[in-house]
């Protein structure tokens, strides 16, 4: 369907170093029920057991999308960036934007 579209970005780390919060250390991708999520990674790199993944310049998130939207808005996609912070005393926390 996309195949003849190039890239806006055909550098991922040019994508990976302006579109990530500062601070950010790992994501996490969710989505409508009608769009399939591709994660493209290498076989060492694997999501944490919160199914978040590291912030890796290998990592492509592929989506797309087989039917047509009824309405605006009715396929979605969400990329929610995991900020961790030290505090105070050494404990570290973690903040999802």
């Amino acid at each position: 369907m996309f195949g003849d579209l190039a890239p806006v970005v055909s550098d991922p780390r040019l994508l990976h170093s302006r579109s990530t919060p500062r601070g950010a250390a790992s994501f996490d991708v969710h989505a409508t029920p009608a769009v399939t999520v591709h994660m493209i990674h290498s076989p060492a790199t694997k999501p944490s057991l919160d199914a978040r993944w590291p912030l890796d310049p290998d990592i492509e998130v592929v989506v797309t999308i087989d039917v047509t939207s009824r309405t605006v808005d009715d396929n979605q996609v969400r990329l929610s960036y995991v900020l961790f912070m030290v505090v105070c005393h050494g404990e570290s926390s973690s903040r999802v934007v």
